[in-house]
């Protein structure tokens, strides 16, 4: 039995044009700023460090680069496990702690 092809009911659309999409900031340099510092925990002795982008973002989406703080490979991983906040802290401490570390760093950055 011969087939026959399969017909579109309708035509696909094209996008519609609108705003330029904004690209997110990408900093090398900075990332590597970033890893050099002291993990954001305090008394952590951990150097195996990790930039931990914060900030808001939609889903599968990144932050900018400049949103970053500084975490060990443990906590970062503990970040992520345990839903956005750090192991002995609430989730408001654990965002607090991350952005006034990642706007120091940000401001260092900018300074020198």
């Amino acid at each position: 039995m011969k087939r026959t092809p399969l017909k579109r009911k309708s035509l696909l659309r094209a996008r519609r044009p609108g705003p330029p999409r904004k690209g997110r900031i990408r900093d090398g340099a900075y990332l590597d700023f970033v890893r050099s510092q002291p993990c954001a925990v305090p008394g952590c002795p951990a150097r195996d460090i990790e930039a931990h982008h914060w900030g808001a973002r939609g889903l599968g989406q990144k932050c900018d680069d400049t949103s970053t703080a500084p975490l060990c490979g443990n906590h970062h991983r503990a970040w992520w496990h345990d839903k956005g906040h750090l192991p002995g802290m609430t989730t408001a401490e654990s965002k607090q702690l991350i952005e006034s570390v990642g706007l120091r760093l940000l401001a260092e950055w900018n300074e020198g």
